[in-house]
């Protein structure tokens, strides 16, 4: 039972993400703009904000399902819906977080590894589909129970296979991101004349962060792979050693989450800062072109 409240306080701290996000959206980012200019749908149905949304509703699912399974300890279609869910919401957030992390940094990846961009892009375009496929087994149950059985291999086996592969996609996206990130970073620290894009350096301390939580996430996976292909898989000490490996996972997985809302909130508000300023620089033009500003005739006095 200690691990069904710790599904639910996951799940409530994921909803109140997602109102926070909301009522952000709706209260801030509605907001007129500096000229009084009201903005409208368009204006906040961003990509980003979209994906955002999909990926938070995606981990209420996930944390929501995995808390009933443990309550209700299910058997039957009931226990295979249940697991359908769970890998649908769960491919979702990686989805989401693949799309909303490549959006983000799109253009610097697109200058520091522009020889091989166009492959990266399409192996992005393109995992989504191996995401899926726990999912997609888990339909294969529901449909037919004994597709498995056929096989000659345990449905909990193909199970590991996919989630093999699902490590593979998201640590390359990752290590790609990170590496990304922390040239960045660290070409910000070393070159001090270097000019550098204030809006993406806060995508790469943030990203940064989140990289380093999905990075944690493998050596788990890994982990549990590993005890499943050791022949222990129908042990206690297995499962019990799953459940950890699976609630530590899911801590993980609404954490980076958190930190991709934390990397908005800190953008929008330097988009407004550099707004604020590039509306101050012009009407200091305007003011001194039509005469309304004049030099102090005592500046050089006062600045001796």
């Amino acid at each position: 039972m200690d691990i069904f409240w710790i599904y639910v306080s996951l799940a409530i701290l994921a909803t109140a993400l997602l109102l926070f996000l909301i009522i952000f959206i709706g209260a801030v980012e509605l907001a007129p703009d500096l000229d009084g200019k009201p903005r409208n749908a368009q204006d906040v149905l961003t990509t980003f904000n979209l994906a955002l949304f999909a990926g938070i509703c995606a981990l209420i699912g996930y944390d929501t399902c995995q808390a009933i399974s443990i309550c209700l300890n299910p058997s039957g279609w009931l226990d295979y819906l249940l697991e359908f869910l769970s890998d649908l919401f769960q491919s979702l957030w990686g989805i989401m977080y693949l799309f909303f992390s490549f959006k983000r940094s799109y253009n610097q990846i697109r200058i520091m590894l522009k020889n091989h961009f166009d492959w990266i892009r399409v192996a992005w375009l393109i995992s989504p589909l191996p995401l899926l496929i726990p999912a997609f087994l888990a339909v294969c149950r529901l449909i037919d129970r004994k597709m498995f059985d056929r096989s000659g291999k345990a449905e909990f086996f193909w199970y590991q296979c996919s989630q093999m592969l699902c490590v593979v996609v998201l640590a390359s996206f990752d290590a790609l991101f990170a590496a990304c990130f922390t040239t960045y970073l660290t070409r910000t620290l070393v070159d001090k004349s270097c000019e550098y894009d204030r809006k993406f350096l806060i995508i790469s301390r943030y990203g940064t962060a989140a990289n380093a939580l999905c990075l944690a996430m493998i050596p788990l996976w890994i982990a549990s792979i590993a005890l499943y292909f050791a022949d222990i898989a129908n042990n206690s000490p297995y499962l019990f050693h799953y459940n950890m490996f699976a609630v530590t996972n899911t801590v993980l997985m609404n954490a980076v989450y958190f930190i991709l809302f934390g990397m908005k909130i800190a953008l929008y508000y330097q988009r407004k800062q550099e707004s604020e300023q590039e509306t101050e620089r012009i009407t200091k033009i305007h003011r001194k072109s039509s005469g309304t500003i004049f030099e102090n005739p005592n500046s050089a006095k006062d600045a001796v």
